[in-house]
Protein backbone atom coordinates (compact mmCIF):
# COMPACT_ATOMS: atom_id res chain seq x y z
CA UNK A 1 0.00 0.00 0.00
CA UNK A 2 1.81 3.74 -1.20
CA UNK A 3 0.80 6.42 1.15
CA UNK A 4 1.03 9.78 -0.94
CA UNK A 5 1.93 12.43 1.34
CA UNK A 6 0.82 16.13 0.53
CA UNK A 7 2.98 18.75 1.85
CA UNK A 8 1.08 21.96 2.71
CA UNK A 9 1.52 24.76 0.37
CA UNK A 10 2.92 22.42 -2.24
CA UNK A 11 1.57 21.75 -5.76
CA UNK A 12 -0.66 18.63 -6.15
CA UNK A 13 0.35 16.17 -8.61
CA UNK A 14 -1.50 16.43 -11.82
CA UNK A 15 -3.58 13.59 -12.64
CA UNK A 16 -3.12 11.59 -15.19
CA UNK A 17 -5.09 13.10 -18.29
CA UNK A 18 -8.52 11.47 -19.49
CA UNK A 19 -8.69 10.96 -23.16
CA UNK A 20 -12.48 10.97 -24.29
CA UNK A 21 -13.01 10.07 -27.94
CA UNK A 22 -16.71 11.28 -28.69
CA UNK A 23 -17.77 11.50 -32.24
CA UNK A 24 -20.42 14.70 -33.46
CA UNK A 25 -21.79 14.71 -36.75
CA UNK A 26 -22.26 18.48 -37.43
CA UNK A 27 -24.36 18.85 -40.19
CA UNK A 28 -24.60 22.68 -41.89
CA UNK A 29 -28.43 24.55 -41.47
CA UNK A 30 -27.80 24.92 -45.51
CA UNK A 31 -26.99 21.26 -46.03
CA UNK A 32 -30.10 20.01 -43.75
CA UNK A 33 -31.94 22.60 -46.18
CA UNK A 34 -30.21 21.41 -49.39
CA UNK A 35 -30.90 17.93 -47.97
CA UNK A 36 -34.50 17.72 -47.53
CA UNK A 37 -35.30 19.62 -50.71
CA UNK A 38 -33.63 17.08 -53.31
CA UNK A 39 -36.06 14.82 -51.46
CA UNK A 40 -38.91 16.54 -52.40
CA UNK A 41 -40.02 15.00 -55.51
CA UNK A 42 -42.31 17.50 -56.66
CA UNK A 43 -40.09 19.85 -56.36
CA UNK A 44 -37.24 18.32 -58.01
CA UNK A 45 -39.37 17.27 -61.51
CA UNK A 46 -40.59 20.92 -61.03
CA UNK A 47 -37.30 22.17 -61.15
CA UNK A 48 -36.15 19.91 -63.86
CA UNK A 49 -38.80 21.36 -65.97
CA UNK A 50 -38.31 24.38 -65.38
CA UNK A 51 -34.72 24.71 -66.11
CA UNK A 52 -35.28 22.81 -69.51
CA UNK A 53 -38.27 25.38 -70.36
CA UNK A 54 -35.35 28.04 -69.37
CA UNK A 55 -32.41 26.50 -71.31
CA UNK A 56 -34.96 26.02 -74.40
CA UNK A 57 -35.99 29.48 -74.59
CA UNK A 58 -33.12 31.25 -73.85
CA UNK A 59 -31.33 29.12 -76.68
CA UNK A 60 -33.43 27.89 -79.49
CA UNK A 61 -33.41 31.68 -80.82
CA UNK A 62 -30.68 32.75 -78.55
CA UNK A 63 -30.42 36.06 -76.38
CA UNK A 64 -28.32 38.63 -74.88
CA UNK A 65 -26.10 39.08 -78.43
CA UNK A 66 -26.31 34.75 -79.05
CA UNK A 67 -27.31 33.35 -81.57
CA UNK A 68 -29.23 29.97 -81.21
CA UNK A 69 -29.73 27.37 -82.78
CA UNK A 70 -33.48 27.93 -84.64
CA UNK A 71 -32.53 28.87 -88.06
CA UNK A 72 -35.84 31.14 -87.91
CA UNK A 73 -36.75 34.44 -86.26
CA UNK A 74 -39.67 35.68 -84.46
CA UNK A 75 -39.71 39.02 -86.82
CA UNK A 76 -39.44 37.38 -90.46
CA UNK A 77 -41.94 37.40 -92.25
CA UNK A 78 -42.96 34.60 -94.97
CA UNK A 79 -45.92 32.74 -97.30
CA UNK A 80 -48.55 31.36 -95.25
CA UNK A 81 -48.27 27.39 -95.68
CA UNK A 82 -51.36 24.93 -95.38
CA UNK A 83 -53.23 27.41 -93.30
CA UNK A 84 -49.91 28.23 -91.16
CA UNK A 85 -50.78 24.56 -89.20
CA UNK A 86 -48.06 22.78 -87.39
CA UNK A 87 -46.08 20.78 -88.53
CA UNK A 88 -45.12 19.12 -85.39
CA UNK A 89 -45.99 15.57 -85.73
CA UNK A 90 -45.61 12.79 -82.93
CA UNK A 91 -46.73 9.55 -82.67
CA UNK A 92 -46.03 6.36 -80.26
CA UNK A 93 -47.58 3.84 -82.65
CA UNK A 94 -45.15 3.37 -84.50
CA UNK A 95 -43.02 5.81 -82.73
CA UNK A 96 -41.91 8.24 -84.55
CA UNK A 97 -41.38 12.25 -84.13
CA UNK A 98 -40.78 15.03 -86.34
CA UNK A 99 -40.77 18.90 -86.05
CA UNK A 100 -41.10 20.35 -89.46
CA UNK A 101 -40.62 23.62 -90.81
CA UNK A 102 -42.91 25.41 -88.29
CA UNK A 103 -43.64 22.65 -85.74
CA UNK A 104 -45.90 25.34 -84.11
CA UNK A 105 -47.39 27.00 -87.19
CA UNK A 106 -47.56 30.44 -88.45
CA UNK A 107 -49.08 33.56 -87.58
CA UNK A 108 -51.06 35.55 -89.89
CA UNK A 109 -48.05 37.19 -91.40
CA UNK A 110 -46.85 33.72 -92.12
CA UNK A 111 -43.81 34.23 -89.04
CA UNK A 112 -42.50 31.21 -87.85
CA UNK A 113 -44.58 30.65 -84.11
CA UNK A 114 -42.28 29.13 -82.59
CA UNK A 115 -39.92 31.41 -82.24
CA UNK A 116 -42.77 33.97 -81.22
CA UNK A 117 -43.42 31.62 -78.79
CA UNK A 118 -39.64 31.39 -77.47
CA UNK A 119 -39.32 35.34 -77.69
CA UNK A 120 -42.73 35.21 -75.33
CA UNK A 121 -41.12 33.19 -72.90
CA UNK A 122 -38.15 35.10 -72.70
CA UNK A 123 -39.65 38.33 -72.05
CA UNK A 124 -42.41 36.67 -69.86
CA UNK A 125 -39.66 35.07 -67.75
CA UNK A 126 -37.32 38.57 -67.67
CA UNK A 127 -40.14 40.76 -66.16
CA UNK A 128 -41.58 38.00 -63.96
CA UNK A 129 -37.75 37.73 -62.43
CA UNK A 130 -37.07 41.61 -62.40
CA UNK A 131 -40.34 42.23 -60.51
CA UNK A 132 -40.02 39.00 -58.16
CA UNK A 133 -36.47 40.44 -56.82
CA UNK A 134 -37.37 44.59 -56.92
CA UNK A 135 -40.65 43.61 -54.73
CA UNK A 136 -38.45 40.70 -52.74
CA UNK A 137 -35.63 43.78 -51.59
CA UNK A 138 -38.22 46.54 -51.35
CA UNK A 139 -40.45 43.97 -49.20
CA UNK A 140 -37.32 42.86 -46.90
CA UNK A 141 -35.76 46.45 -46.43
CA UNK A 142 -39.36 48.18 -45.20
CA UNK A 143 -40.08 44.96 -43.31
CA UNK A 144 -36.71 44.45 -41.35
CA UNK A 145 -36.33 48.66 -40.64
CA UNK A 146 -40.16 48.22 -39.29
CA UNK A 147 -39.77 45.20 -37.00
CA UNK A 148 -36.75 46.45 -35.46
CA UNK A 149 -37.05 50.00 -34.58
CA UNK A 150 -40.39 49.52 -33.90
CA UNK A 151 -42.12 53.21 -32.84
CA UNK A 152 -43.07 55.88 -34.97
CA UNK A 153 -40.57 54.01 -37.37
CA UNK A 154 -42.87 51.04 -37.56
CA UNK A 155 -46.04 52.85 -37.71
CA UNK A 156 -45.40 55.19 -40.67
CA UNK A 157 -44.00 51.97 -42.77
CA UNK A 158 -46.50 49.46 -41.60
CA UNK A 159 -49.60 52.86 -42.43
CA UNK A 160 -47.55 53.42 -45.80
CA UNK A 161 -47.79 49.35 -46.41
CA UNK A 162 -51.44 49.26 -45.89
CA UNK A 163 -52.11 52.07 -48.21
CA UNK A 164 -50.44 50.02 -50.99
CA UNK A 165 -52.29 46.42 -49.86
CA UNK A 166 -55.52 48.61 -50.23
CA UNK A 167 -54.60 49.34 -53.85
CA UNK A 168 -56.45 46.86 -56.44
CA UNK A 169 -52.99 45.29 -58.07
CA UNK A 170 -54.40 44.47 -61.76
CA UNK A 171 -55.79 48.47 -61.89
CA UNK A 172 -52.52 49.69 -60.47
CA UNK A 173 -49.96 46.95 -62.92
CA UNK A 174 -52.68 48.28 -65.95
CA UNK A 175 -51.87 52.57 -65.24
CA UNK A 176 -47.50 51.58 -64.68
CA UNK A 177 -48.15 49.21 -67.97
CA UNK A 178 -49.98 51.69 -69.90
CA UNK A 179 -46.75 54.45 -68.65
CA UNK A 180 -43.94 52.11 -68.63
CA UNK A 181 -44.85 49.82 -71.12
CA UNK A 182 -43.32 51.10 -74.32
CA UNK A 183 -40.03 51.58 -72.31
CA UNK A 184 -39.45 47.59 -72.32
CA UNK A 185 -39.57 45.34 -70.42
CA UNK A 186 -36.79 45.68 -67.27
CA UNK A 187 -38.69 49.12 -66.47
CA UNK A 188 -41.79 46.96 -66.23
CA UNK A 189 -40.61 44.17 -63.74
CA UNK A 190 -39.01 47.29 -61.74
CA UNK A 191 -42.51 49.23 -61.57
CA UNK A 192 -44.15 46.32 -60.84
CA UNK A 193 -42.12 45.17 -58.09
CA UNK A 194 -42.81 48.34 -56.69
CA UNK A 195 -46.36 47.41 -56.03
CA UNK A 196 -45.49 43.85 -55.27
CA UNK A 197 -43.44 43.62 -51.79
CA UNK A 198 -46.21 43.86 -49.19
CA UNK A 199 -46.85 40.35 -48.12
CA UNK A 200 -43.57 40.04 -48.16
CA UNK A 201 -42.72 43.25 -45.79
CA UNK A 202 -45.55 41.94 -42.87
CA UNK A 203 -43.75 38.46 -43.03
CA UNK A 204 -40.20 39.99 -42.35
CA UNK A 205 -41.81 42.57 -39.80
CA UNK A 206 -43.20 39.52 -38.18
CA UNK A 207 -40.26 37.53 -37.77
CA UNK A 208 -37.79 40.59 -36.67
CA UNK A 209 -40.26 41.24 -33.95
CA UNK A 210 -39.66 37.57 -32.48
CA UNK A 211 -35.84 37.30 -33.30
CA UNK A 212 -35.37 41.59 -32.25
CA UNK A 213 -35.46 39.70 -28.51
CA UNK A 214 -33.49 36.87 -28.61
CA UNK A 215 -30.20 35.78 -26.32
CA UNK A 216 -27.72 36.52 -29.52
CA UNK A 217 -29.02 39.81 -30.43
CA UNK A 218 -29.06 40.89 -26.82
CA UNK A 219 -25.29 39.63 -26.93
CA UNK A 220 -24.83 41.58 -30.10
CA UNK A 221 -26.41 44.74 -28.85
CA UNK A 222 -24.01 44.21 -25.62
CA UNK A 223 -21.13 44.35 -27.38
CA UNK A 224 -21.31 47.61 -29.10
CA UNK A 225 -23.33 46.57 -32.74
CA UNK A 226 -25.00 49.09 -34.44
CA UNK A 227 -28.47 48.40 -35.50
CA UNK A 228 -27.68 47.74 -38.88
CA UNK A 229 -25.44 45.36 -38.31
CA UNK A 230 -27.42 43.49 -36.55
CA UNK A 231 -30.24 43.38 -38.67
CA UNK A 232 -27.91 42.56 -41.73
CA UNK A 233 -25.56 40.18 -39.91
CA UNK A 234 -27.75 38.42 -37.05
CA UNK A 235 -31.20 38.70 -37.77
CA UNK A 236 -31.69 38.75 -42.04
CA UNK A 237 -29.70 35.54 -41.86
CA UNK A 238 -31.96 33.82 -39.62
CA UNK A 239 -35.19 34.59 -41.51
CA UNK A 240 -33.31 33.97 -44.92
CA UNK A 241 -36.20 31.03 -45.38
CA UNK A 242 -39.27 32.75 -45.51
CA UNK A 243 -37.79 35.64 -47.99
CA UNK A 244 -36.58 32.59 -50.86
CA UNK A 245 -39.99 30.81 -50.29
CA UNK A 246 -41.81 34.42 -50.62
CA UNK A 247 -39.58 35.35 -53.73
CA UNK A 248 -39.89 32.18 -55.50
CA UNK A 249 -43.57 32.44 -55.25
CA UNK A 250 -43.66 35.85 -56.15
CA UNK A 251 -42.21 34.96 -59.19
CA UNK A 252 -45.15 32.82 -60.04
CA UNK A 253 -47.83 35.46 -59.57
CA UNK A 254 -45.55 37.75 -61.50
CA UNK A 255 -45.95 35.35 -64.22
CA UNK A 256 -49.70 35.21 -64.01
CA UNK A 257 -50.00 39.30 -63.48
CA UNK A 258 -47.87 39.90 -66.80
CA UNK A 259 -49.72 37.37 -68.69
CA UNK A 260 -52.88 39.19 -67.71
CA UNK A 261 -51.57 42.49 -68.37
CA UNK A 262 -50.42 42.00 -71.43
CA UNK A 263 -53.87 39.91 -72.37
CA UNK A 264 -55.72 43.18 -71.60
CA UNK A 265 -53.09 45.27 -73.72
CA UNK A 266 -51.53 47.38 -70.72
CA UNK A 267 -48.35 45.15 -70.84
CA UNK A 268 -45.46 44.44 -73.43
CA UNK A 269 -45.86 47.13 -76.62
CA UNK A 270 -44.91 45.90 -80.00
CA UNK A 271 -42.79 45.22 -81.61
CA UNK A 272 -41.78 43.11 -79.11
CA UNK A 273 -43.98 40.19 -77.33
CA UNK A 274 -44.80 38.41 -74.32
CA UNK A 275 -46.73 35.40 -73.57
CA UNK A 276 -49.48 36.78 -72.15
CA UNK A 277 -49.36 39.49 -75.21
CA UNK A 278 -49.61 37.03 -77.84
CA UNK A 279 -52.24 34.77 -76.23
CA UNK A 280 -54.29 38.57 -76.75
CA UNK A 281 -53.88 39.18 -80.02
CA UNK A 282 -54.87 35.53 -81.24
CA UNK A 283 -57.67 34.89 -78.81
CA UNK A 284 -60.36 34.83 -81.41
CA UNK A 285 -58.44 32.39 -83.03
CA UNK A 286 -59.17 30.14 -80.23
CA UNK A 287 -62.12 28.00 -82.44
CA UNK A 288 -60.24 28.11 -86.12
CA UNK A 289 -56.69 27.96 -85.35
CA UNK A 290 -56.47 26.76 -81.73
CA UNK A 291 -52.92 26.32 -81.94
CA UNK A 292 -51.93 30.02 -81.79
CA UNK A 293 -53.74 29.88 -78.11
CA UNK A 294 -52.84 27.16 -76.74
CA UNK A 295 -48.92 26.39 -77.47
CA UNK A 296 -48.46 30.42 -75.07
CA UNK A 297 -51.36 29.59 -72.85
CA UNK A 298 -49.26 25.92 -71.88
CA UNK A 299 -46.24 27.93 -71.60
CA UNK A 300 -47.59 30.03 -68.87
CA UNK A 301 -49.30 27.26 -66.92
CA UNK A 302 -46.51 25.12 -66.77
CA UNK A 303 -44.12 27.95 -65.43
CA UNK A 304 -46.74 29.29 -62.86
CA UNK A 305 -46.83 25.42 -61.54
CA UNK A 306 -43.31 24.20 -61.44
CA UNK A 307 -42.30 27.80 -59.87
CA UNK A 308 -44.91 27.31 -57.41
CA UNK A 309 -44.34 23.45 -56.85
CA UNK A 310 -40.49 25.05 -56.12
CA UNK A 311 -42.03 27.20 -53.71
CA UNK A 312 -43.86 24.54 -51.59
CA UNK A 313 -40.25 22.66 -52.00
CA UNK A 314 -38.61 25.40 -50.06
CA UNK A 315 -41.12 26.08 -47.92
CA UNK A 316 -41.06 22.65 -46.34
CA UNK A 317 -37.27 22.50 -46.81
CA UNK A 318 -37.18 25.49 -44.59
CA UNK A 319 -40.31 24.06 -41.62
CA UNK A 320 -37.97 24.40 -38.25
CA UNK A 321 -40.73 21.36 -37.74
CA UNK A 322 -39.69 19.09 -39.93
CA UNK A 323 -37.74 16.35 -39.05
CA UNK A 324 -33.72 17.11 -39.12
CA UNK A 325 -32.32 13.81 -37.73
Amino acid sequence: MTTSIVTPGAAPEPEAPVHVTQVTESVSEAKLVFQRFIHHKAAMIALVVLLAILVFALTSIGAFGFHGWWPLSYATTGPVIDGGKPTLHFSLSPLSFSAGEHPFGQDDLGRDYFAIVMRGCQQSLLIAVTMGLTGTVVGVIIGSIAGYFRGWVEAVLMRLTDVVLTLPTLVVAAFIGRRIGSLGVVPLGLFLGLVSWTSLARMVRGQFLSLREKEFVEAARSVGAGPFRIIFRHILPNSVGIIIVNATLSIASAIILEAALSFLGFGVKPPDTSLGQVIGLYRQAMDTRPWLFWWPGLLIVAIALTVNFIGDGLRDAFDPQQDRG
